[in-house]
């Protein structure tokens, strides 16, 4: 026994272990894999070499979702300052679909915000 299991080790040792993974490696790191995690809006997925990386990716049918597109960035508008410190406007989507809201670019030091009236900030007077 004890030489089958001497023969054993060196054939390890020479030819490596042959180990399969169904994990998925990271796509925007290259050093982390990508786990999944439970949210609020359902499964989705992470990257195990947070907080390095924090990649995220929905999930299709239990498996990370790489071609999905990331969530748009918000532009600060060139049009619209904020009254208070002068910065671009950013116009936000509220929770309930088809609203809108402005909040300055400045956040957190500046905490101008105001409602949308037909795509344009709604100043109070």
């Amino acid at each position: 026994v004890d030489d089958s299991v001497a023969q054993e080790i060196a054939r390890v040792k020479r030819e490596g272990i042959n180990i399969k993974s169904n994990a998925v490696q990271c796509p925007k790191c290259k050093t982390g894999f990508l786990k999944p995690r439970k949210g609020p809006k359902g499964k989705f997925w992470v990257c195990s070499a947070y907080p390095d990386c924090n990649a995220t990716f929905t999930d299709k049918a239990g498996k990370p979702d790489l071609k999905a597109k990331p969530a748009s960035k918000l532009k600060v508008s060139e049009e619209h300052q904020c009254p208070d410190c002068g910065k671009g406007l950013i116009r936000r989507p509220a929770k309930r679909k088809g609203l809108f809201w402005w909040s300055c670019s400045g956040f957190p030091e500046c905490k101008f915000r105001c409602f949308d009236e037909k795509g344009k900030p709604k100043f109070e007077n």
